[in-house]
């Protein structure tokens, strides 16, 4: 019997901006951290250069995965690695209307170290995950919150073979 919904990942988004002082190589395996070591060679990153606040040149780097059975995997493997606990209430709050969740990993720690780390400052890799569900669900945050608590709680090591 076929569930009454299904929800699928159906693309993920990052970014980060670099300043002048911080080297670009660092910034890229900052990426190359939250993606399973399989997905470092097919990285395509894009690069947009912007003006700050002071007229100081800042670059914006970019990429999407839109591949649905990557993005469930990159999801998963981001999930499950984040150092921080991410309860419900977390989620809750990340989750946008429009089935979104949006995480901000520190991005110091993340290039230093590879831990993801949630952050709320503004120096910080942003990552957008976007969940389609297909079916006629009662409660749609619930279950979408349901899905990313099952993601987190299954086994850590997915995607790091």
């Amino acid at each position: 019997m076929l569930a009454p919904f299904q929800i699928i990942v159906s693309k993920i988004q990052f970014e980060v901006t670099q300043h002048n002082t911080e080297d670009k190589e660092k910034i890229v395996n900052g990426f190359k951290h939250l993606l399973p070591e399989s997905y470092n060679k097919i990285l395509n990153l894009k690069s947009d250069e912007l003006v700050g606040y002071h007229k100081n040149k800042i670059l914006r780097h970019y990429f999407e995965i839109s591949n649905k059975s990557q993005a469930l995997e990159v999801a998963s493997f981001i999930l499950k690695n984040i150092s921080d606990s991410m309860p419900k209430e977390s989620i809750k709050k990340r989750l946008a209307s429009n089935s979104e969740l949006s995480i901000r990993m520190n991005k110091q720690v993340l290039i230093n170290s590879s831990i993801f780390v949630l952050d709320n400052s503004s120096d910080i890799y942003k990552i957008k995950i976007k969940f389609v569900l297909h079916g006629k669900p009662v409660n749609k945050e619930e279950l979408i919150i349901s899905y990313i608590t099952e993601l987190i709680s299954s086994h850590k090591n997915i995607g790091q073979e």
